[in-house]
């Protein structure tokens, strides 16, 4: 199993080598044009390609803390762990136009907005256009009051 926190421009070759070596890939990158034209070739090759799979620092670091045990447990030894990501920041630290912090490639949070997008309301599936996403977007307020 491969597990990639690289940057998403690398995972087209990444999968590539994946395919040789017939090993299953999980990134937490959205899925390029470029890694789309590699599904079939991953099928025929009896692997699974799972992508978009993180969130910063989440999903990503409870899978490596999983992974990790489990080189330990056969007894494997980790050279090294670099993850660089961040968190949602407080409001009066985000002093951009966006009022967020990156914790990855700028370009990379911009391109994810032309994305669609699906998700499960009152047991029915909603689909949003990449183009639309933006006109969903809505802002949540959490209270730090104790009801």
């Amino acid at each position: 199993l491969v597990i990639s926190l690289l940057a998403y421009a690398y995972h087209a070759a990444l999968i590539k080598s994946a395919i040789k070596g017939r090993m299953h890939v999980v990134t937490a990158s959205y899925v390029s044009p470029a890694m789309k034209d590699l599904d079939m070739e991953a099928k025929r090759a009896g692997i699974v390609v799972m992508n978009g799979i993180g969130l910063d620092p989440g999903i990503d670091h409870l899978y490596a803390v999983k992974t990790i045990s489990e080189v330990h447990e056969k007894g494997g030894k980790i050279d090294r762990l670099l993850s660089y990501c961040g968190g949602v920041p407080a409001s009066e630290c985000s002093g951009n136009p966006l009022v967020y912090k990156f914790s990855c490639s700028s370009r990379c949070v911009l391109l994810a907005l032309s994305n669609s997008a699906s998700y499960l309301s009152r047991g029915k599936q909603v689909d949003i256009t990449g183009s639309g996403l933006m006109g969903y977007a809505k802002p949540y307020f959490i209270s730090t009051e104790k009801e």
